[in-house]
């Protein structure tokens, strides 16, 4: 699907999570599309084949193999994606794996939103994020 607004990569396994996140950026960032990947592979296969990329990717709790940090690491090296913002959401949020994720560039390190304050807040970063894009 090619489209000519700015769309926003969610990589996560969890329906529900998706479900969410869209009513909040259908609420406060209608004007950003989110897609929804439940893979790596089917994520990466699309940025093989797809020239249209996400303004922001956020990542909440599928890994690539290998590691978060390797993977980051590799995808800002290619220079047609480094400049794509990288958020990750924890369940937990712990300092020293903050500053781990800043050591590749990436955009924010946080808390999964868990109320409609938070998830407002939430699609606010996103939508500063994908203005960096």
């Amino acid at each position: 699907m090619h489209s000519t607004n700015k769309w926003v990569a969610l990589l996560d396994e969890d329906q529900d999570d998706f479900v969410i996140f869209q009513q909040g950026m259908n609420n406060w960032a209608p004007e950003l599309e989110l897609r929804w990947y439940t893979s790596f592979a089917h994520f990466e296969q699309m940025l093989q084949t797809n020239a249209d990329l996400p303004a922001s990717i956020v990542l909440n709790g599928i890994s690539p193999s290998g590691s978060e940090i390797d993977w980051i690491r590799q995808f800002k090296l290619t220079p047609r994606l480094a400049e794509i913002p990288v958020i990750i959401l924890a369940e937990e949020y712990w300092e020293q794996q903050k500053q781990q994720f800043k050591t590749v560039s990436i955009y924010d390190y946080r808390t999964k939103p868990v109320n409609q304050a938070e998830l407002k807040q939430f699609v606010e970063l996103i939508k500063d994020s994908s203005r960096h894009a």
